[in-house]
């Protein structure tokens, strides 16, 4: 259903060996835009949009041009070229050159992006990210929200801020290689903005259309590029659950998995993959079974205010997360100081270094925080963000079906979120968010979760119950629980069988710590296909992964003479 890891490291979601995570590496949202200095300027929009000023309430997205039919497919026209454009993808080739990356290619779906984003610029808030999404899902672009440049000037002196955009790139070159690149512009009086955007991709996507009849399965076929490897599928169903189809994957990064279209409505589709950072996202797009796509959108944009502290930002996204629970029936979590303290300090770790990963160099993997703090805990979950407040956080991170399952994992019972502020290069505070999710198991009723255990043996093999084995299970299990070494408690446990072995020619103990009772593996009770009889006992423990309330299951299965 959800991203899974083997071992202690989890996906942009991160697992721990004992149950395992999801979700997705990378920034939602987009890169700061880089201004020159100038006085405050006012979008109208031009048609594509209506917003009556800045504290509008809603703004209504139109795009221009026609829709594409399919993500991945090749472009229908060439990138425009213009004076605007030629100096600015000019400034980008000699930045990428700087660094020894390859110049990014002209897509004319960026083109086309960044025409219809540009009226929408403001100087004192980045483009929402809900616009930038939609933008780039309609005219076919399958990647995460790219960089976004903002060049505030004369548009007819294009050249002198090229030159100056060129500087504040080589940052971004120098961490990461930009597969393809879009200009737009917008004039405003005598003045106007010019919108870069800066598109990574480490993943090419054989067409995928972006409507399918009802019935229909969508045949996805991609292929990964170093340095990224292990794909993954993930998506989001139409009722809000999240699936993992299998996959057949190659050894050259390839990777097939078919979506069924079962129902109308929208499906959201997701291609992760892991580098030495952990998992990141590399494609994530929605396909309209049955129902014909949007051709238009609107947002709310915000009145100007912002959370005051990460304090307030954190306590936000912890009732976006309630909100979004309870809109799914489940349960709200408990608020972990001790998960926030780590989540706060991973979160400081990526704003200064700029890298939104779940793998630090410094402190490993989430799995690896949560054990150096010392909570013990069968399951840890990891979500990082980088946003630019905290609606745009939380809709990325549900947008994406690996971050989703990981805030309504059901499993889940603690959270910890812990938020730092930064500030981009046109200083746009932003926020850099990690979410961690713990499970610690309820207290249960021993003999109701006894019962639930033997009702599932007596459903799925022929055994029968016999109250001597389980007189001993009981024992075993309760001694294991309360801290008796295993050696010494099987030595009592023998001890006890022993003397039924008038009656019984063999028992078989099967013996397990699960974090709850449906986690109690059957199939090493039903391989045992000569035996006759058995007997359950269980009890709670600390373990010294799973933590406090521990599951102790204990099944003795025997053959009576």
């Amino acid at each position: 259903m959800r991203p899974r890891a083997a071992g202690a490291a989890g996906y942009c979601a991160a697992a721990i060996a004992v149950a395992l995570a999801p979700a997705c590496g990378g920034s939602v949202g987009r890169s700061p835009g880089w201004r020159a200095p100038r006085p405050a300027a006012t979008a109208t929009g031009e048609g594509r949009t209506s917003a009556g000023s800045a504290a509008a309430e809603r703004l209504v997205f139109v795009p221009s041009g026609p829709p594409a039919r399919a993500y991945g497919a090749p472009a229908g026209t060439a990138a425009p070229r213009g004076p605007v454009a030629d100096a600015v993808v000019g400034a980008v080739a000699r930045a990428a050159a700087a660094a020894g990356r390859p110049a990014p290619m002209r897509d004319p779906r960026l083109f086309a992006v960044a025409a219809d984003l540009a009226p929408l610029a403001r100087e004192d808030a980045p483009i929402p990210y809900a616009l930038v999404e939609f933008a780039l899902r309609y005219y076919g672009v399958v990647e995460p929200s790219p960089h976004l440049v903002l060049i505030w000037g004369p548009l007819d002196d294009a050249s002198r801020y090229a030159r100056q955009v060129e500087a504040q790139l080589a940052n971004l070159f120098a961490s990461t290689e930009v597969a393809r690149v879009g200009v737009g512009s917008h004039a405003r009086g005598r003045t106007g903005v010019i919108l870069l955007i800066l598109q990574p991709s480490f993943v090419d996507v054989d067409p995928v259309p972006r409507r399918v009849a009802v019935g229909e399965a969508i045949a996805l076929r991609a292929r990964v590029r170093p340095p990224y490897r292990d794909p993954h599928v993930f998506v989001t169903r139409r009722d809000g659950g999240v699936d993992e189809p299998r996959v057949s994957a190659g050894a050259d990064g390839r990777v097939a998995a078919r979506v069924a279209c079962d129902d109308p409505g929208v499906l959201r589709i997701e291609i992760a993959a892991s580098d030495a950072r952990g998992s990141s996202v590399l494609a994530n797009f929605p396909v309209w079974c049955g129902v014909a796509p949007p051709r238009t959108t609107s947002v709310a944009v915000p009145a100007g205010a912002t959370d005051a502290t990460a304090i307030d930002a954190e306590r936000r996204l912890y009732e976006r997360v309630d909100a979004a629970r309870a809109a799914a029936g489940l349960p709200p979590l408990v608020r972990d100081e001790r998960l926030a303290a780590i989540a706060r300090a991973h979160s400081a770790e990526m704003r200064d270094t700029g890298e939104v990963a779940h793998v630090s160099p410094t402190t490993g993997t989430a799995a690896d925080r949560v054990r150096a703090a010392g909570i013990a805990t069968a399951l840890v979950l990891e979500n990082v963000a980088r946003a630019y407040g905290v609606d745009e956080a939380h809709e990325g991170l549900m947008n994406s079906p690996g971050h989703r399952a990981n805030i309504l994992a059901r499993e889940a019972t603690h959270i910890g979120i812990g938020v730092a502020f930064g500030r981009g290069e046109a200083g746009e505070r932003a926020l850099f968010v990690t979410q961690l999710f713990i499970r610690i198991p309820p207290a249960v009723d021993p003999t109701v979760a006894r019962a639930r255990i033997r009702a599932r043996i007596e459903r799925r093999t022929r055994l029968r119950r016999d109250e001597r084995l389980e007189a001993i299970a009981q024992r075993f299990a309760r001694d294991v629980a309360s801290g008796v070494p295993a050696e010494r408690a099987a030595k009592r446990s023998q001890a006890a069988l022993d003397r039924l072995a008038a009656d019984f020619a063999a028992v078989t103990t099967i013996a397990n710590a699960v974090a709850d009772v449906d986690g109690f593996p059957l199939a090493s009770v039903q391989k045992e296909a000569s035996m006759t009889h058995f007997g359950v006992g269980i009890a709670q423990g600390r373990h010294p992964q799973i933590g406090d309330r521990a599951l102790f299951v204990v099944v003795l299965v025997g053959q009576r003479r």
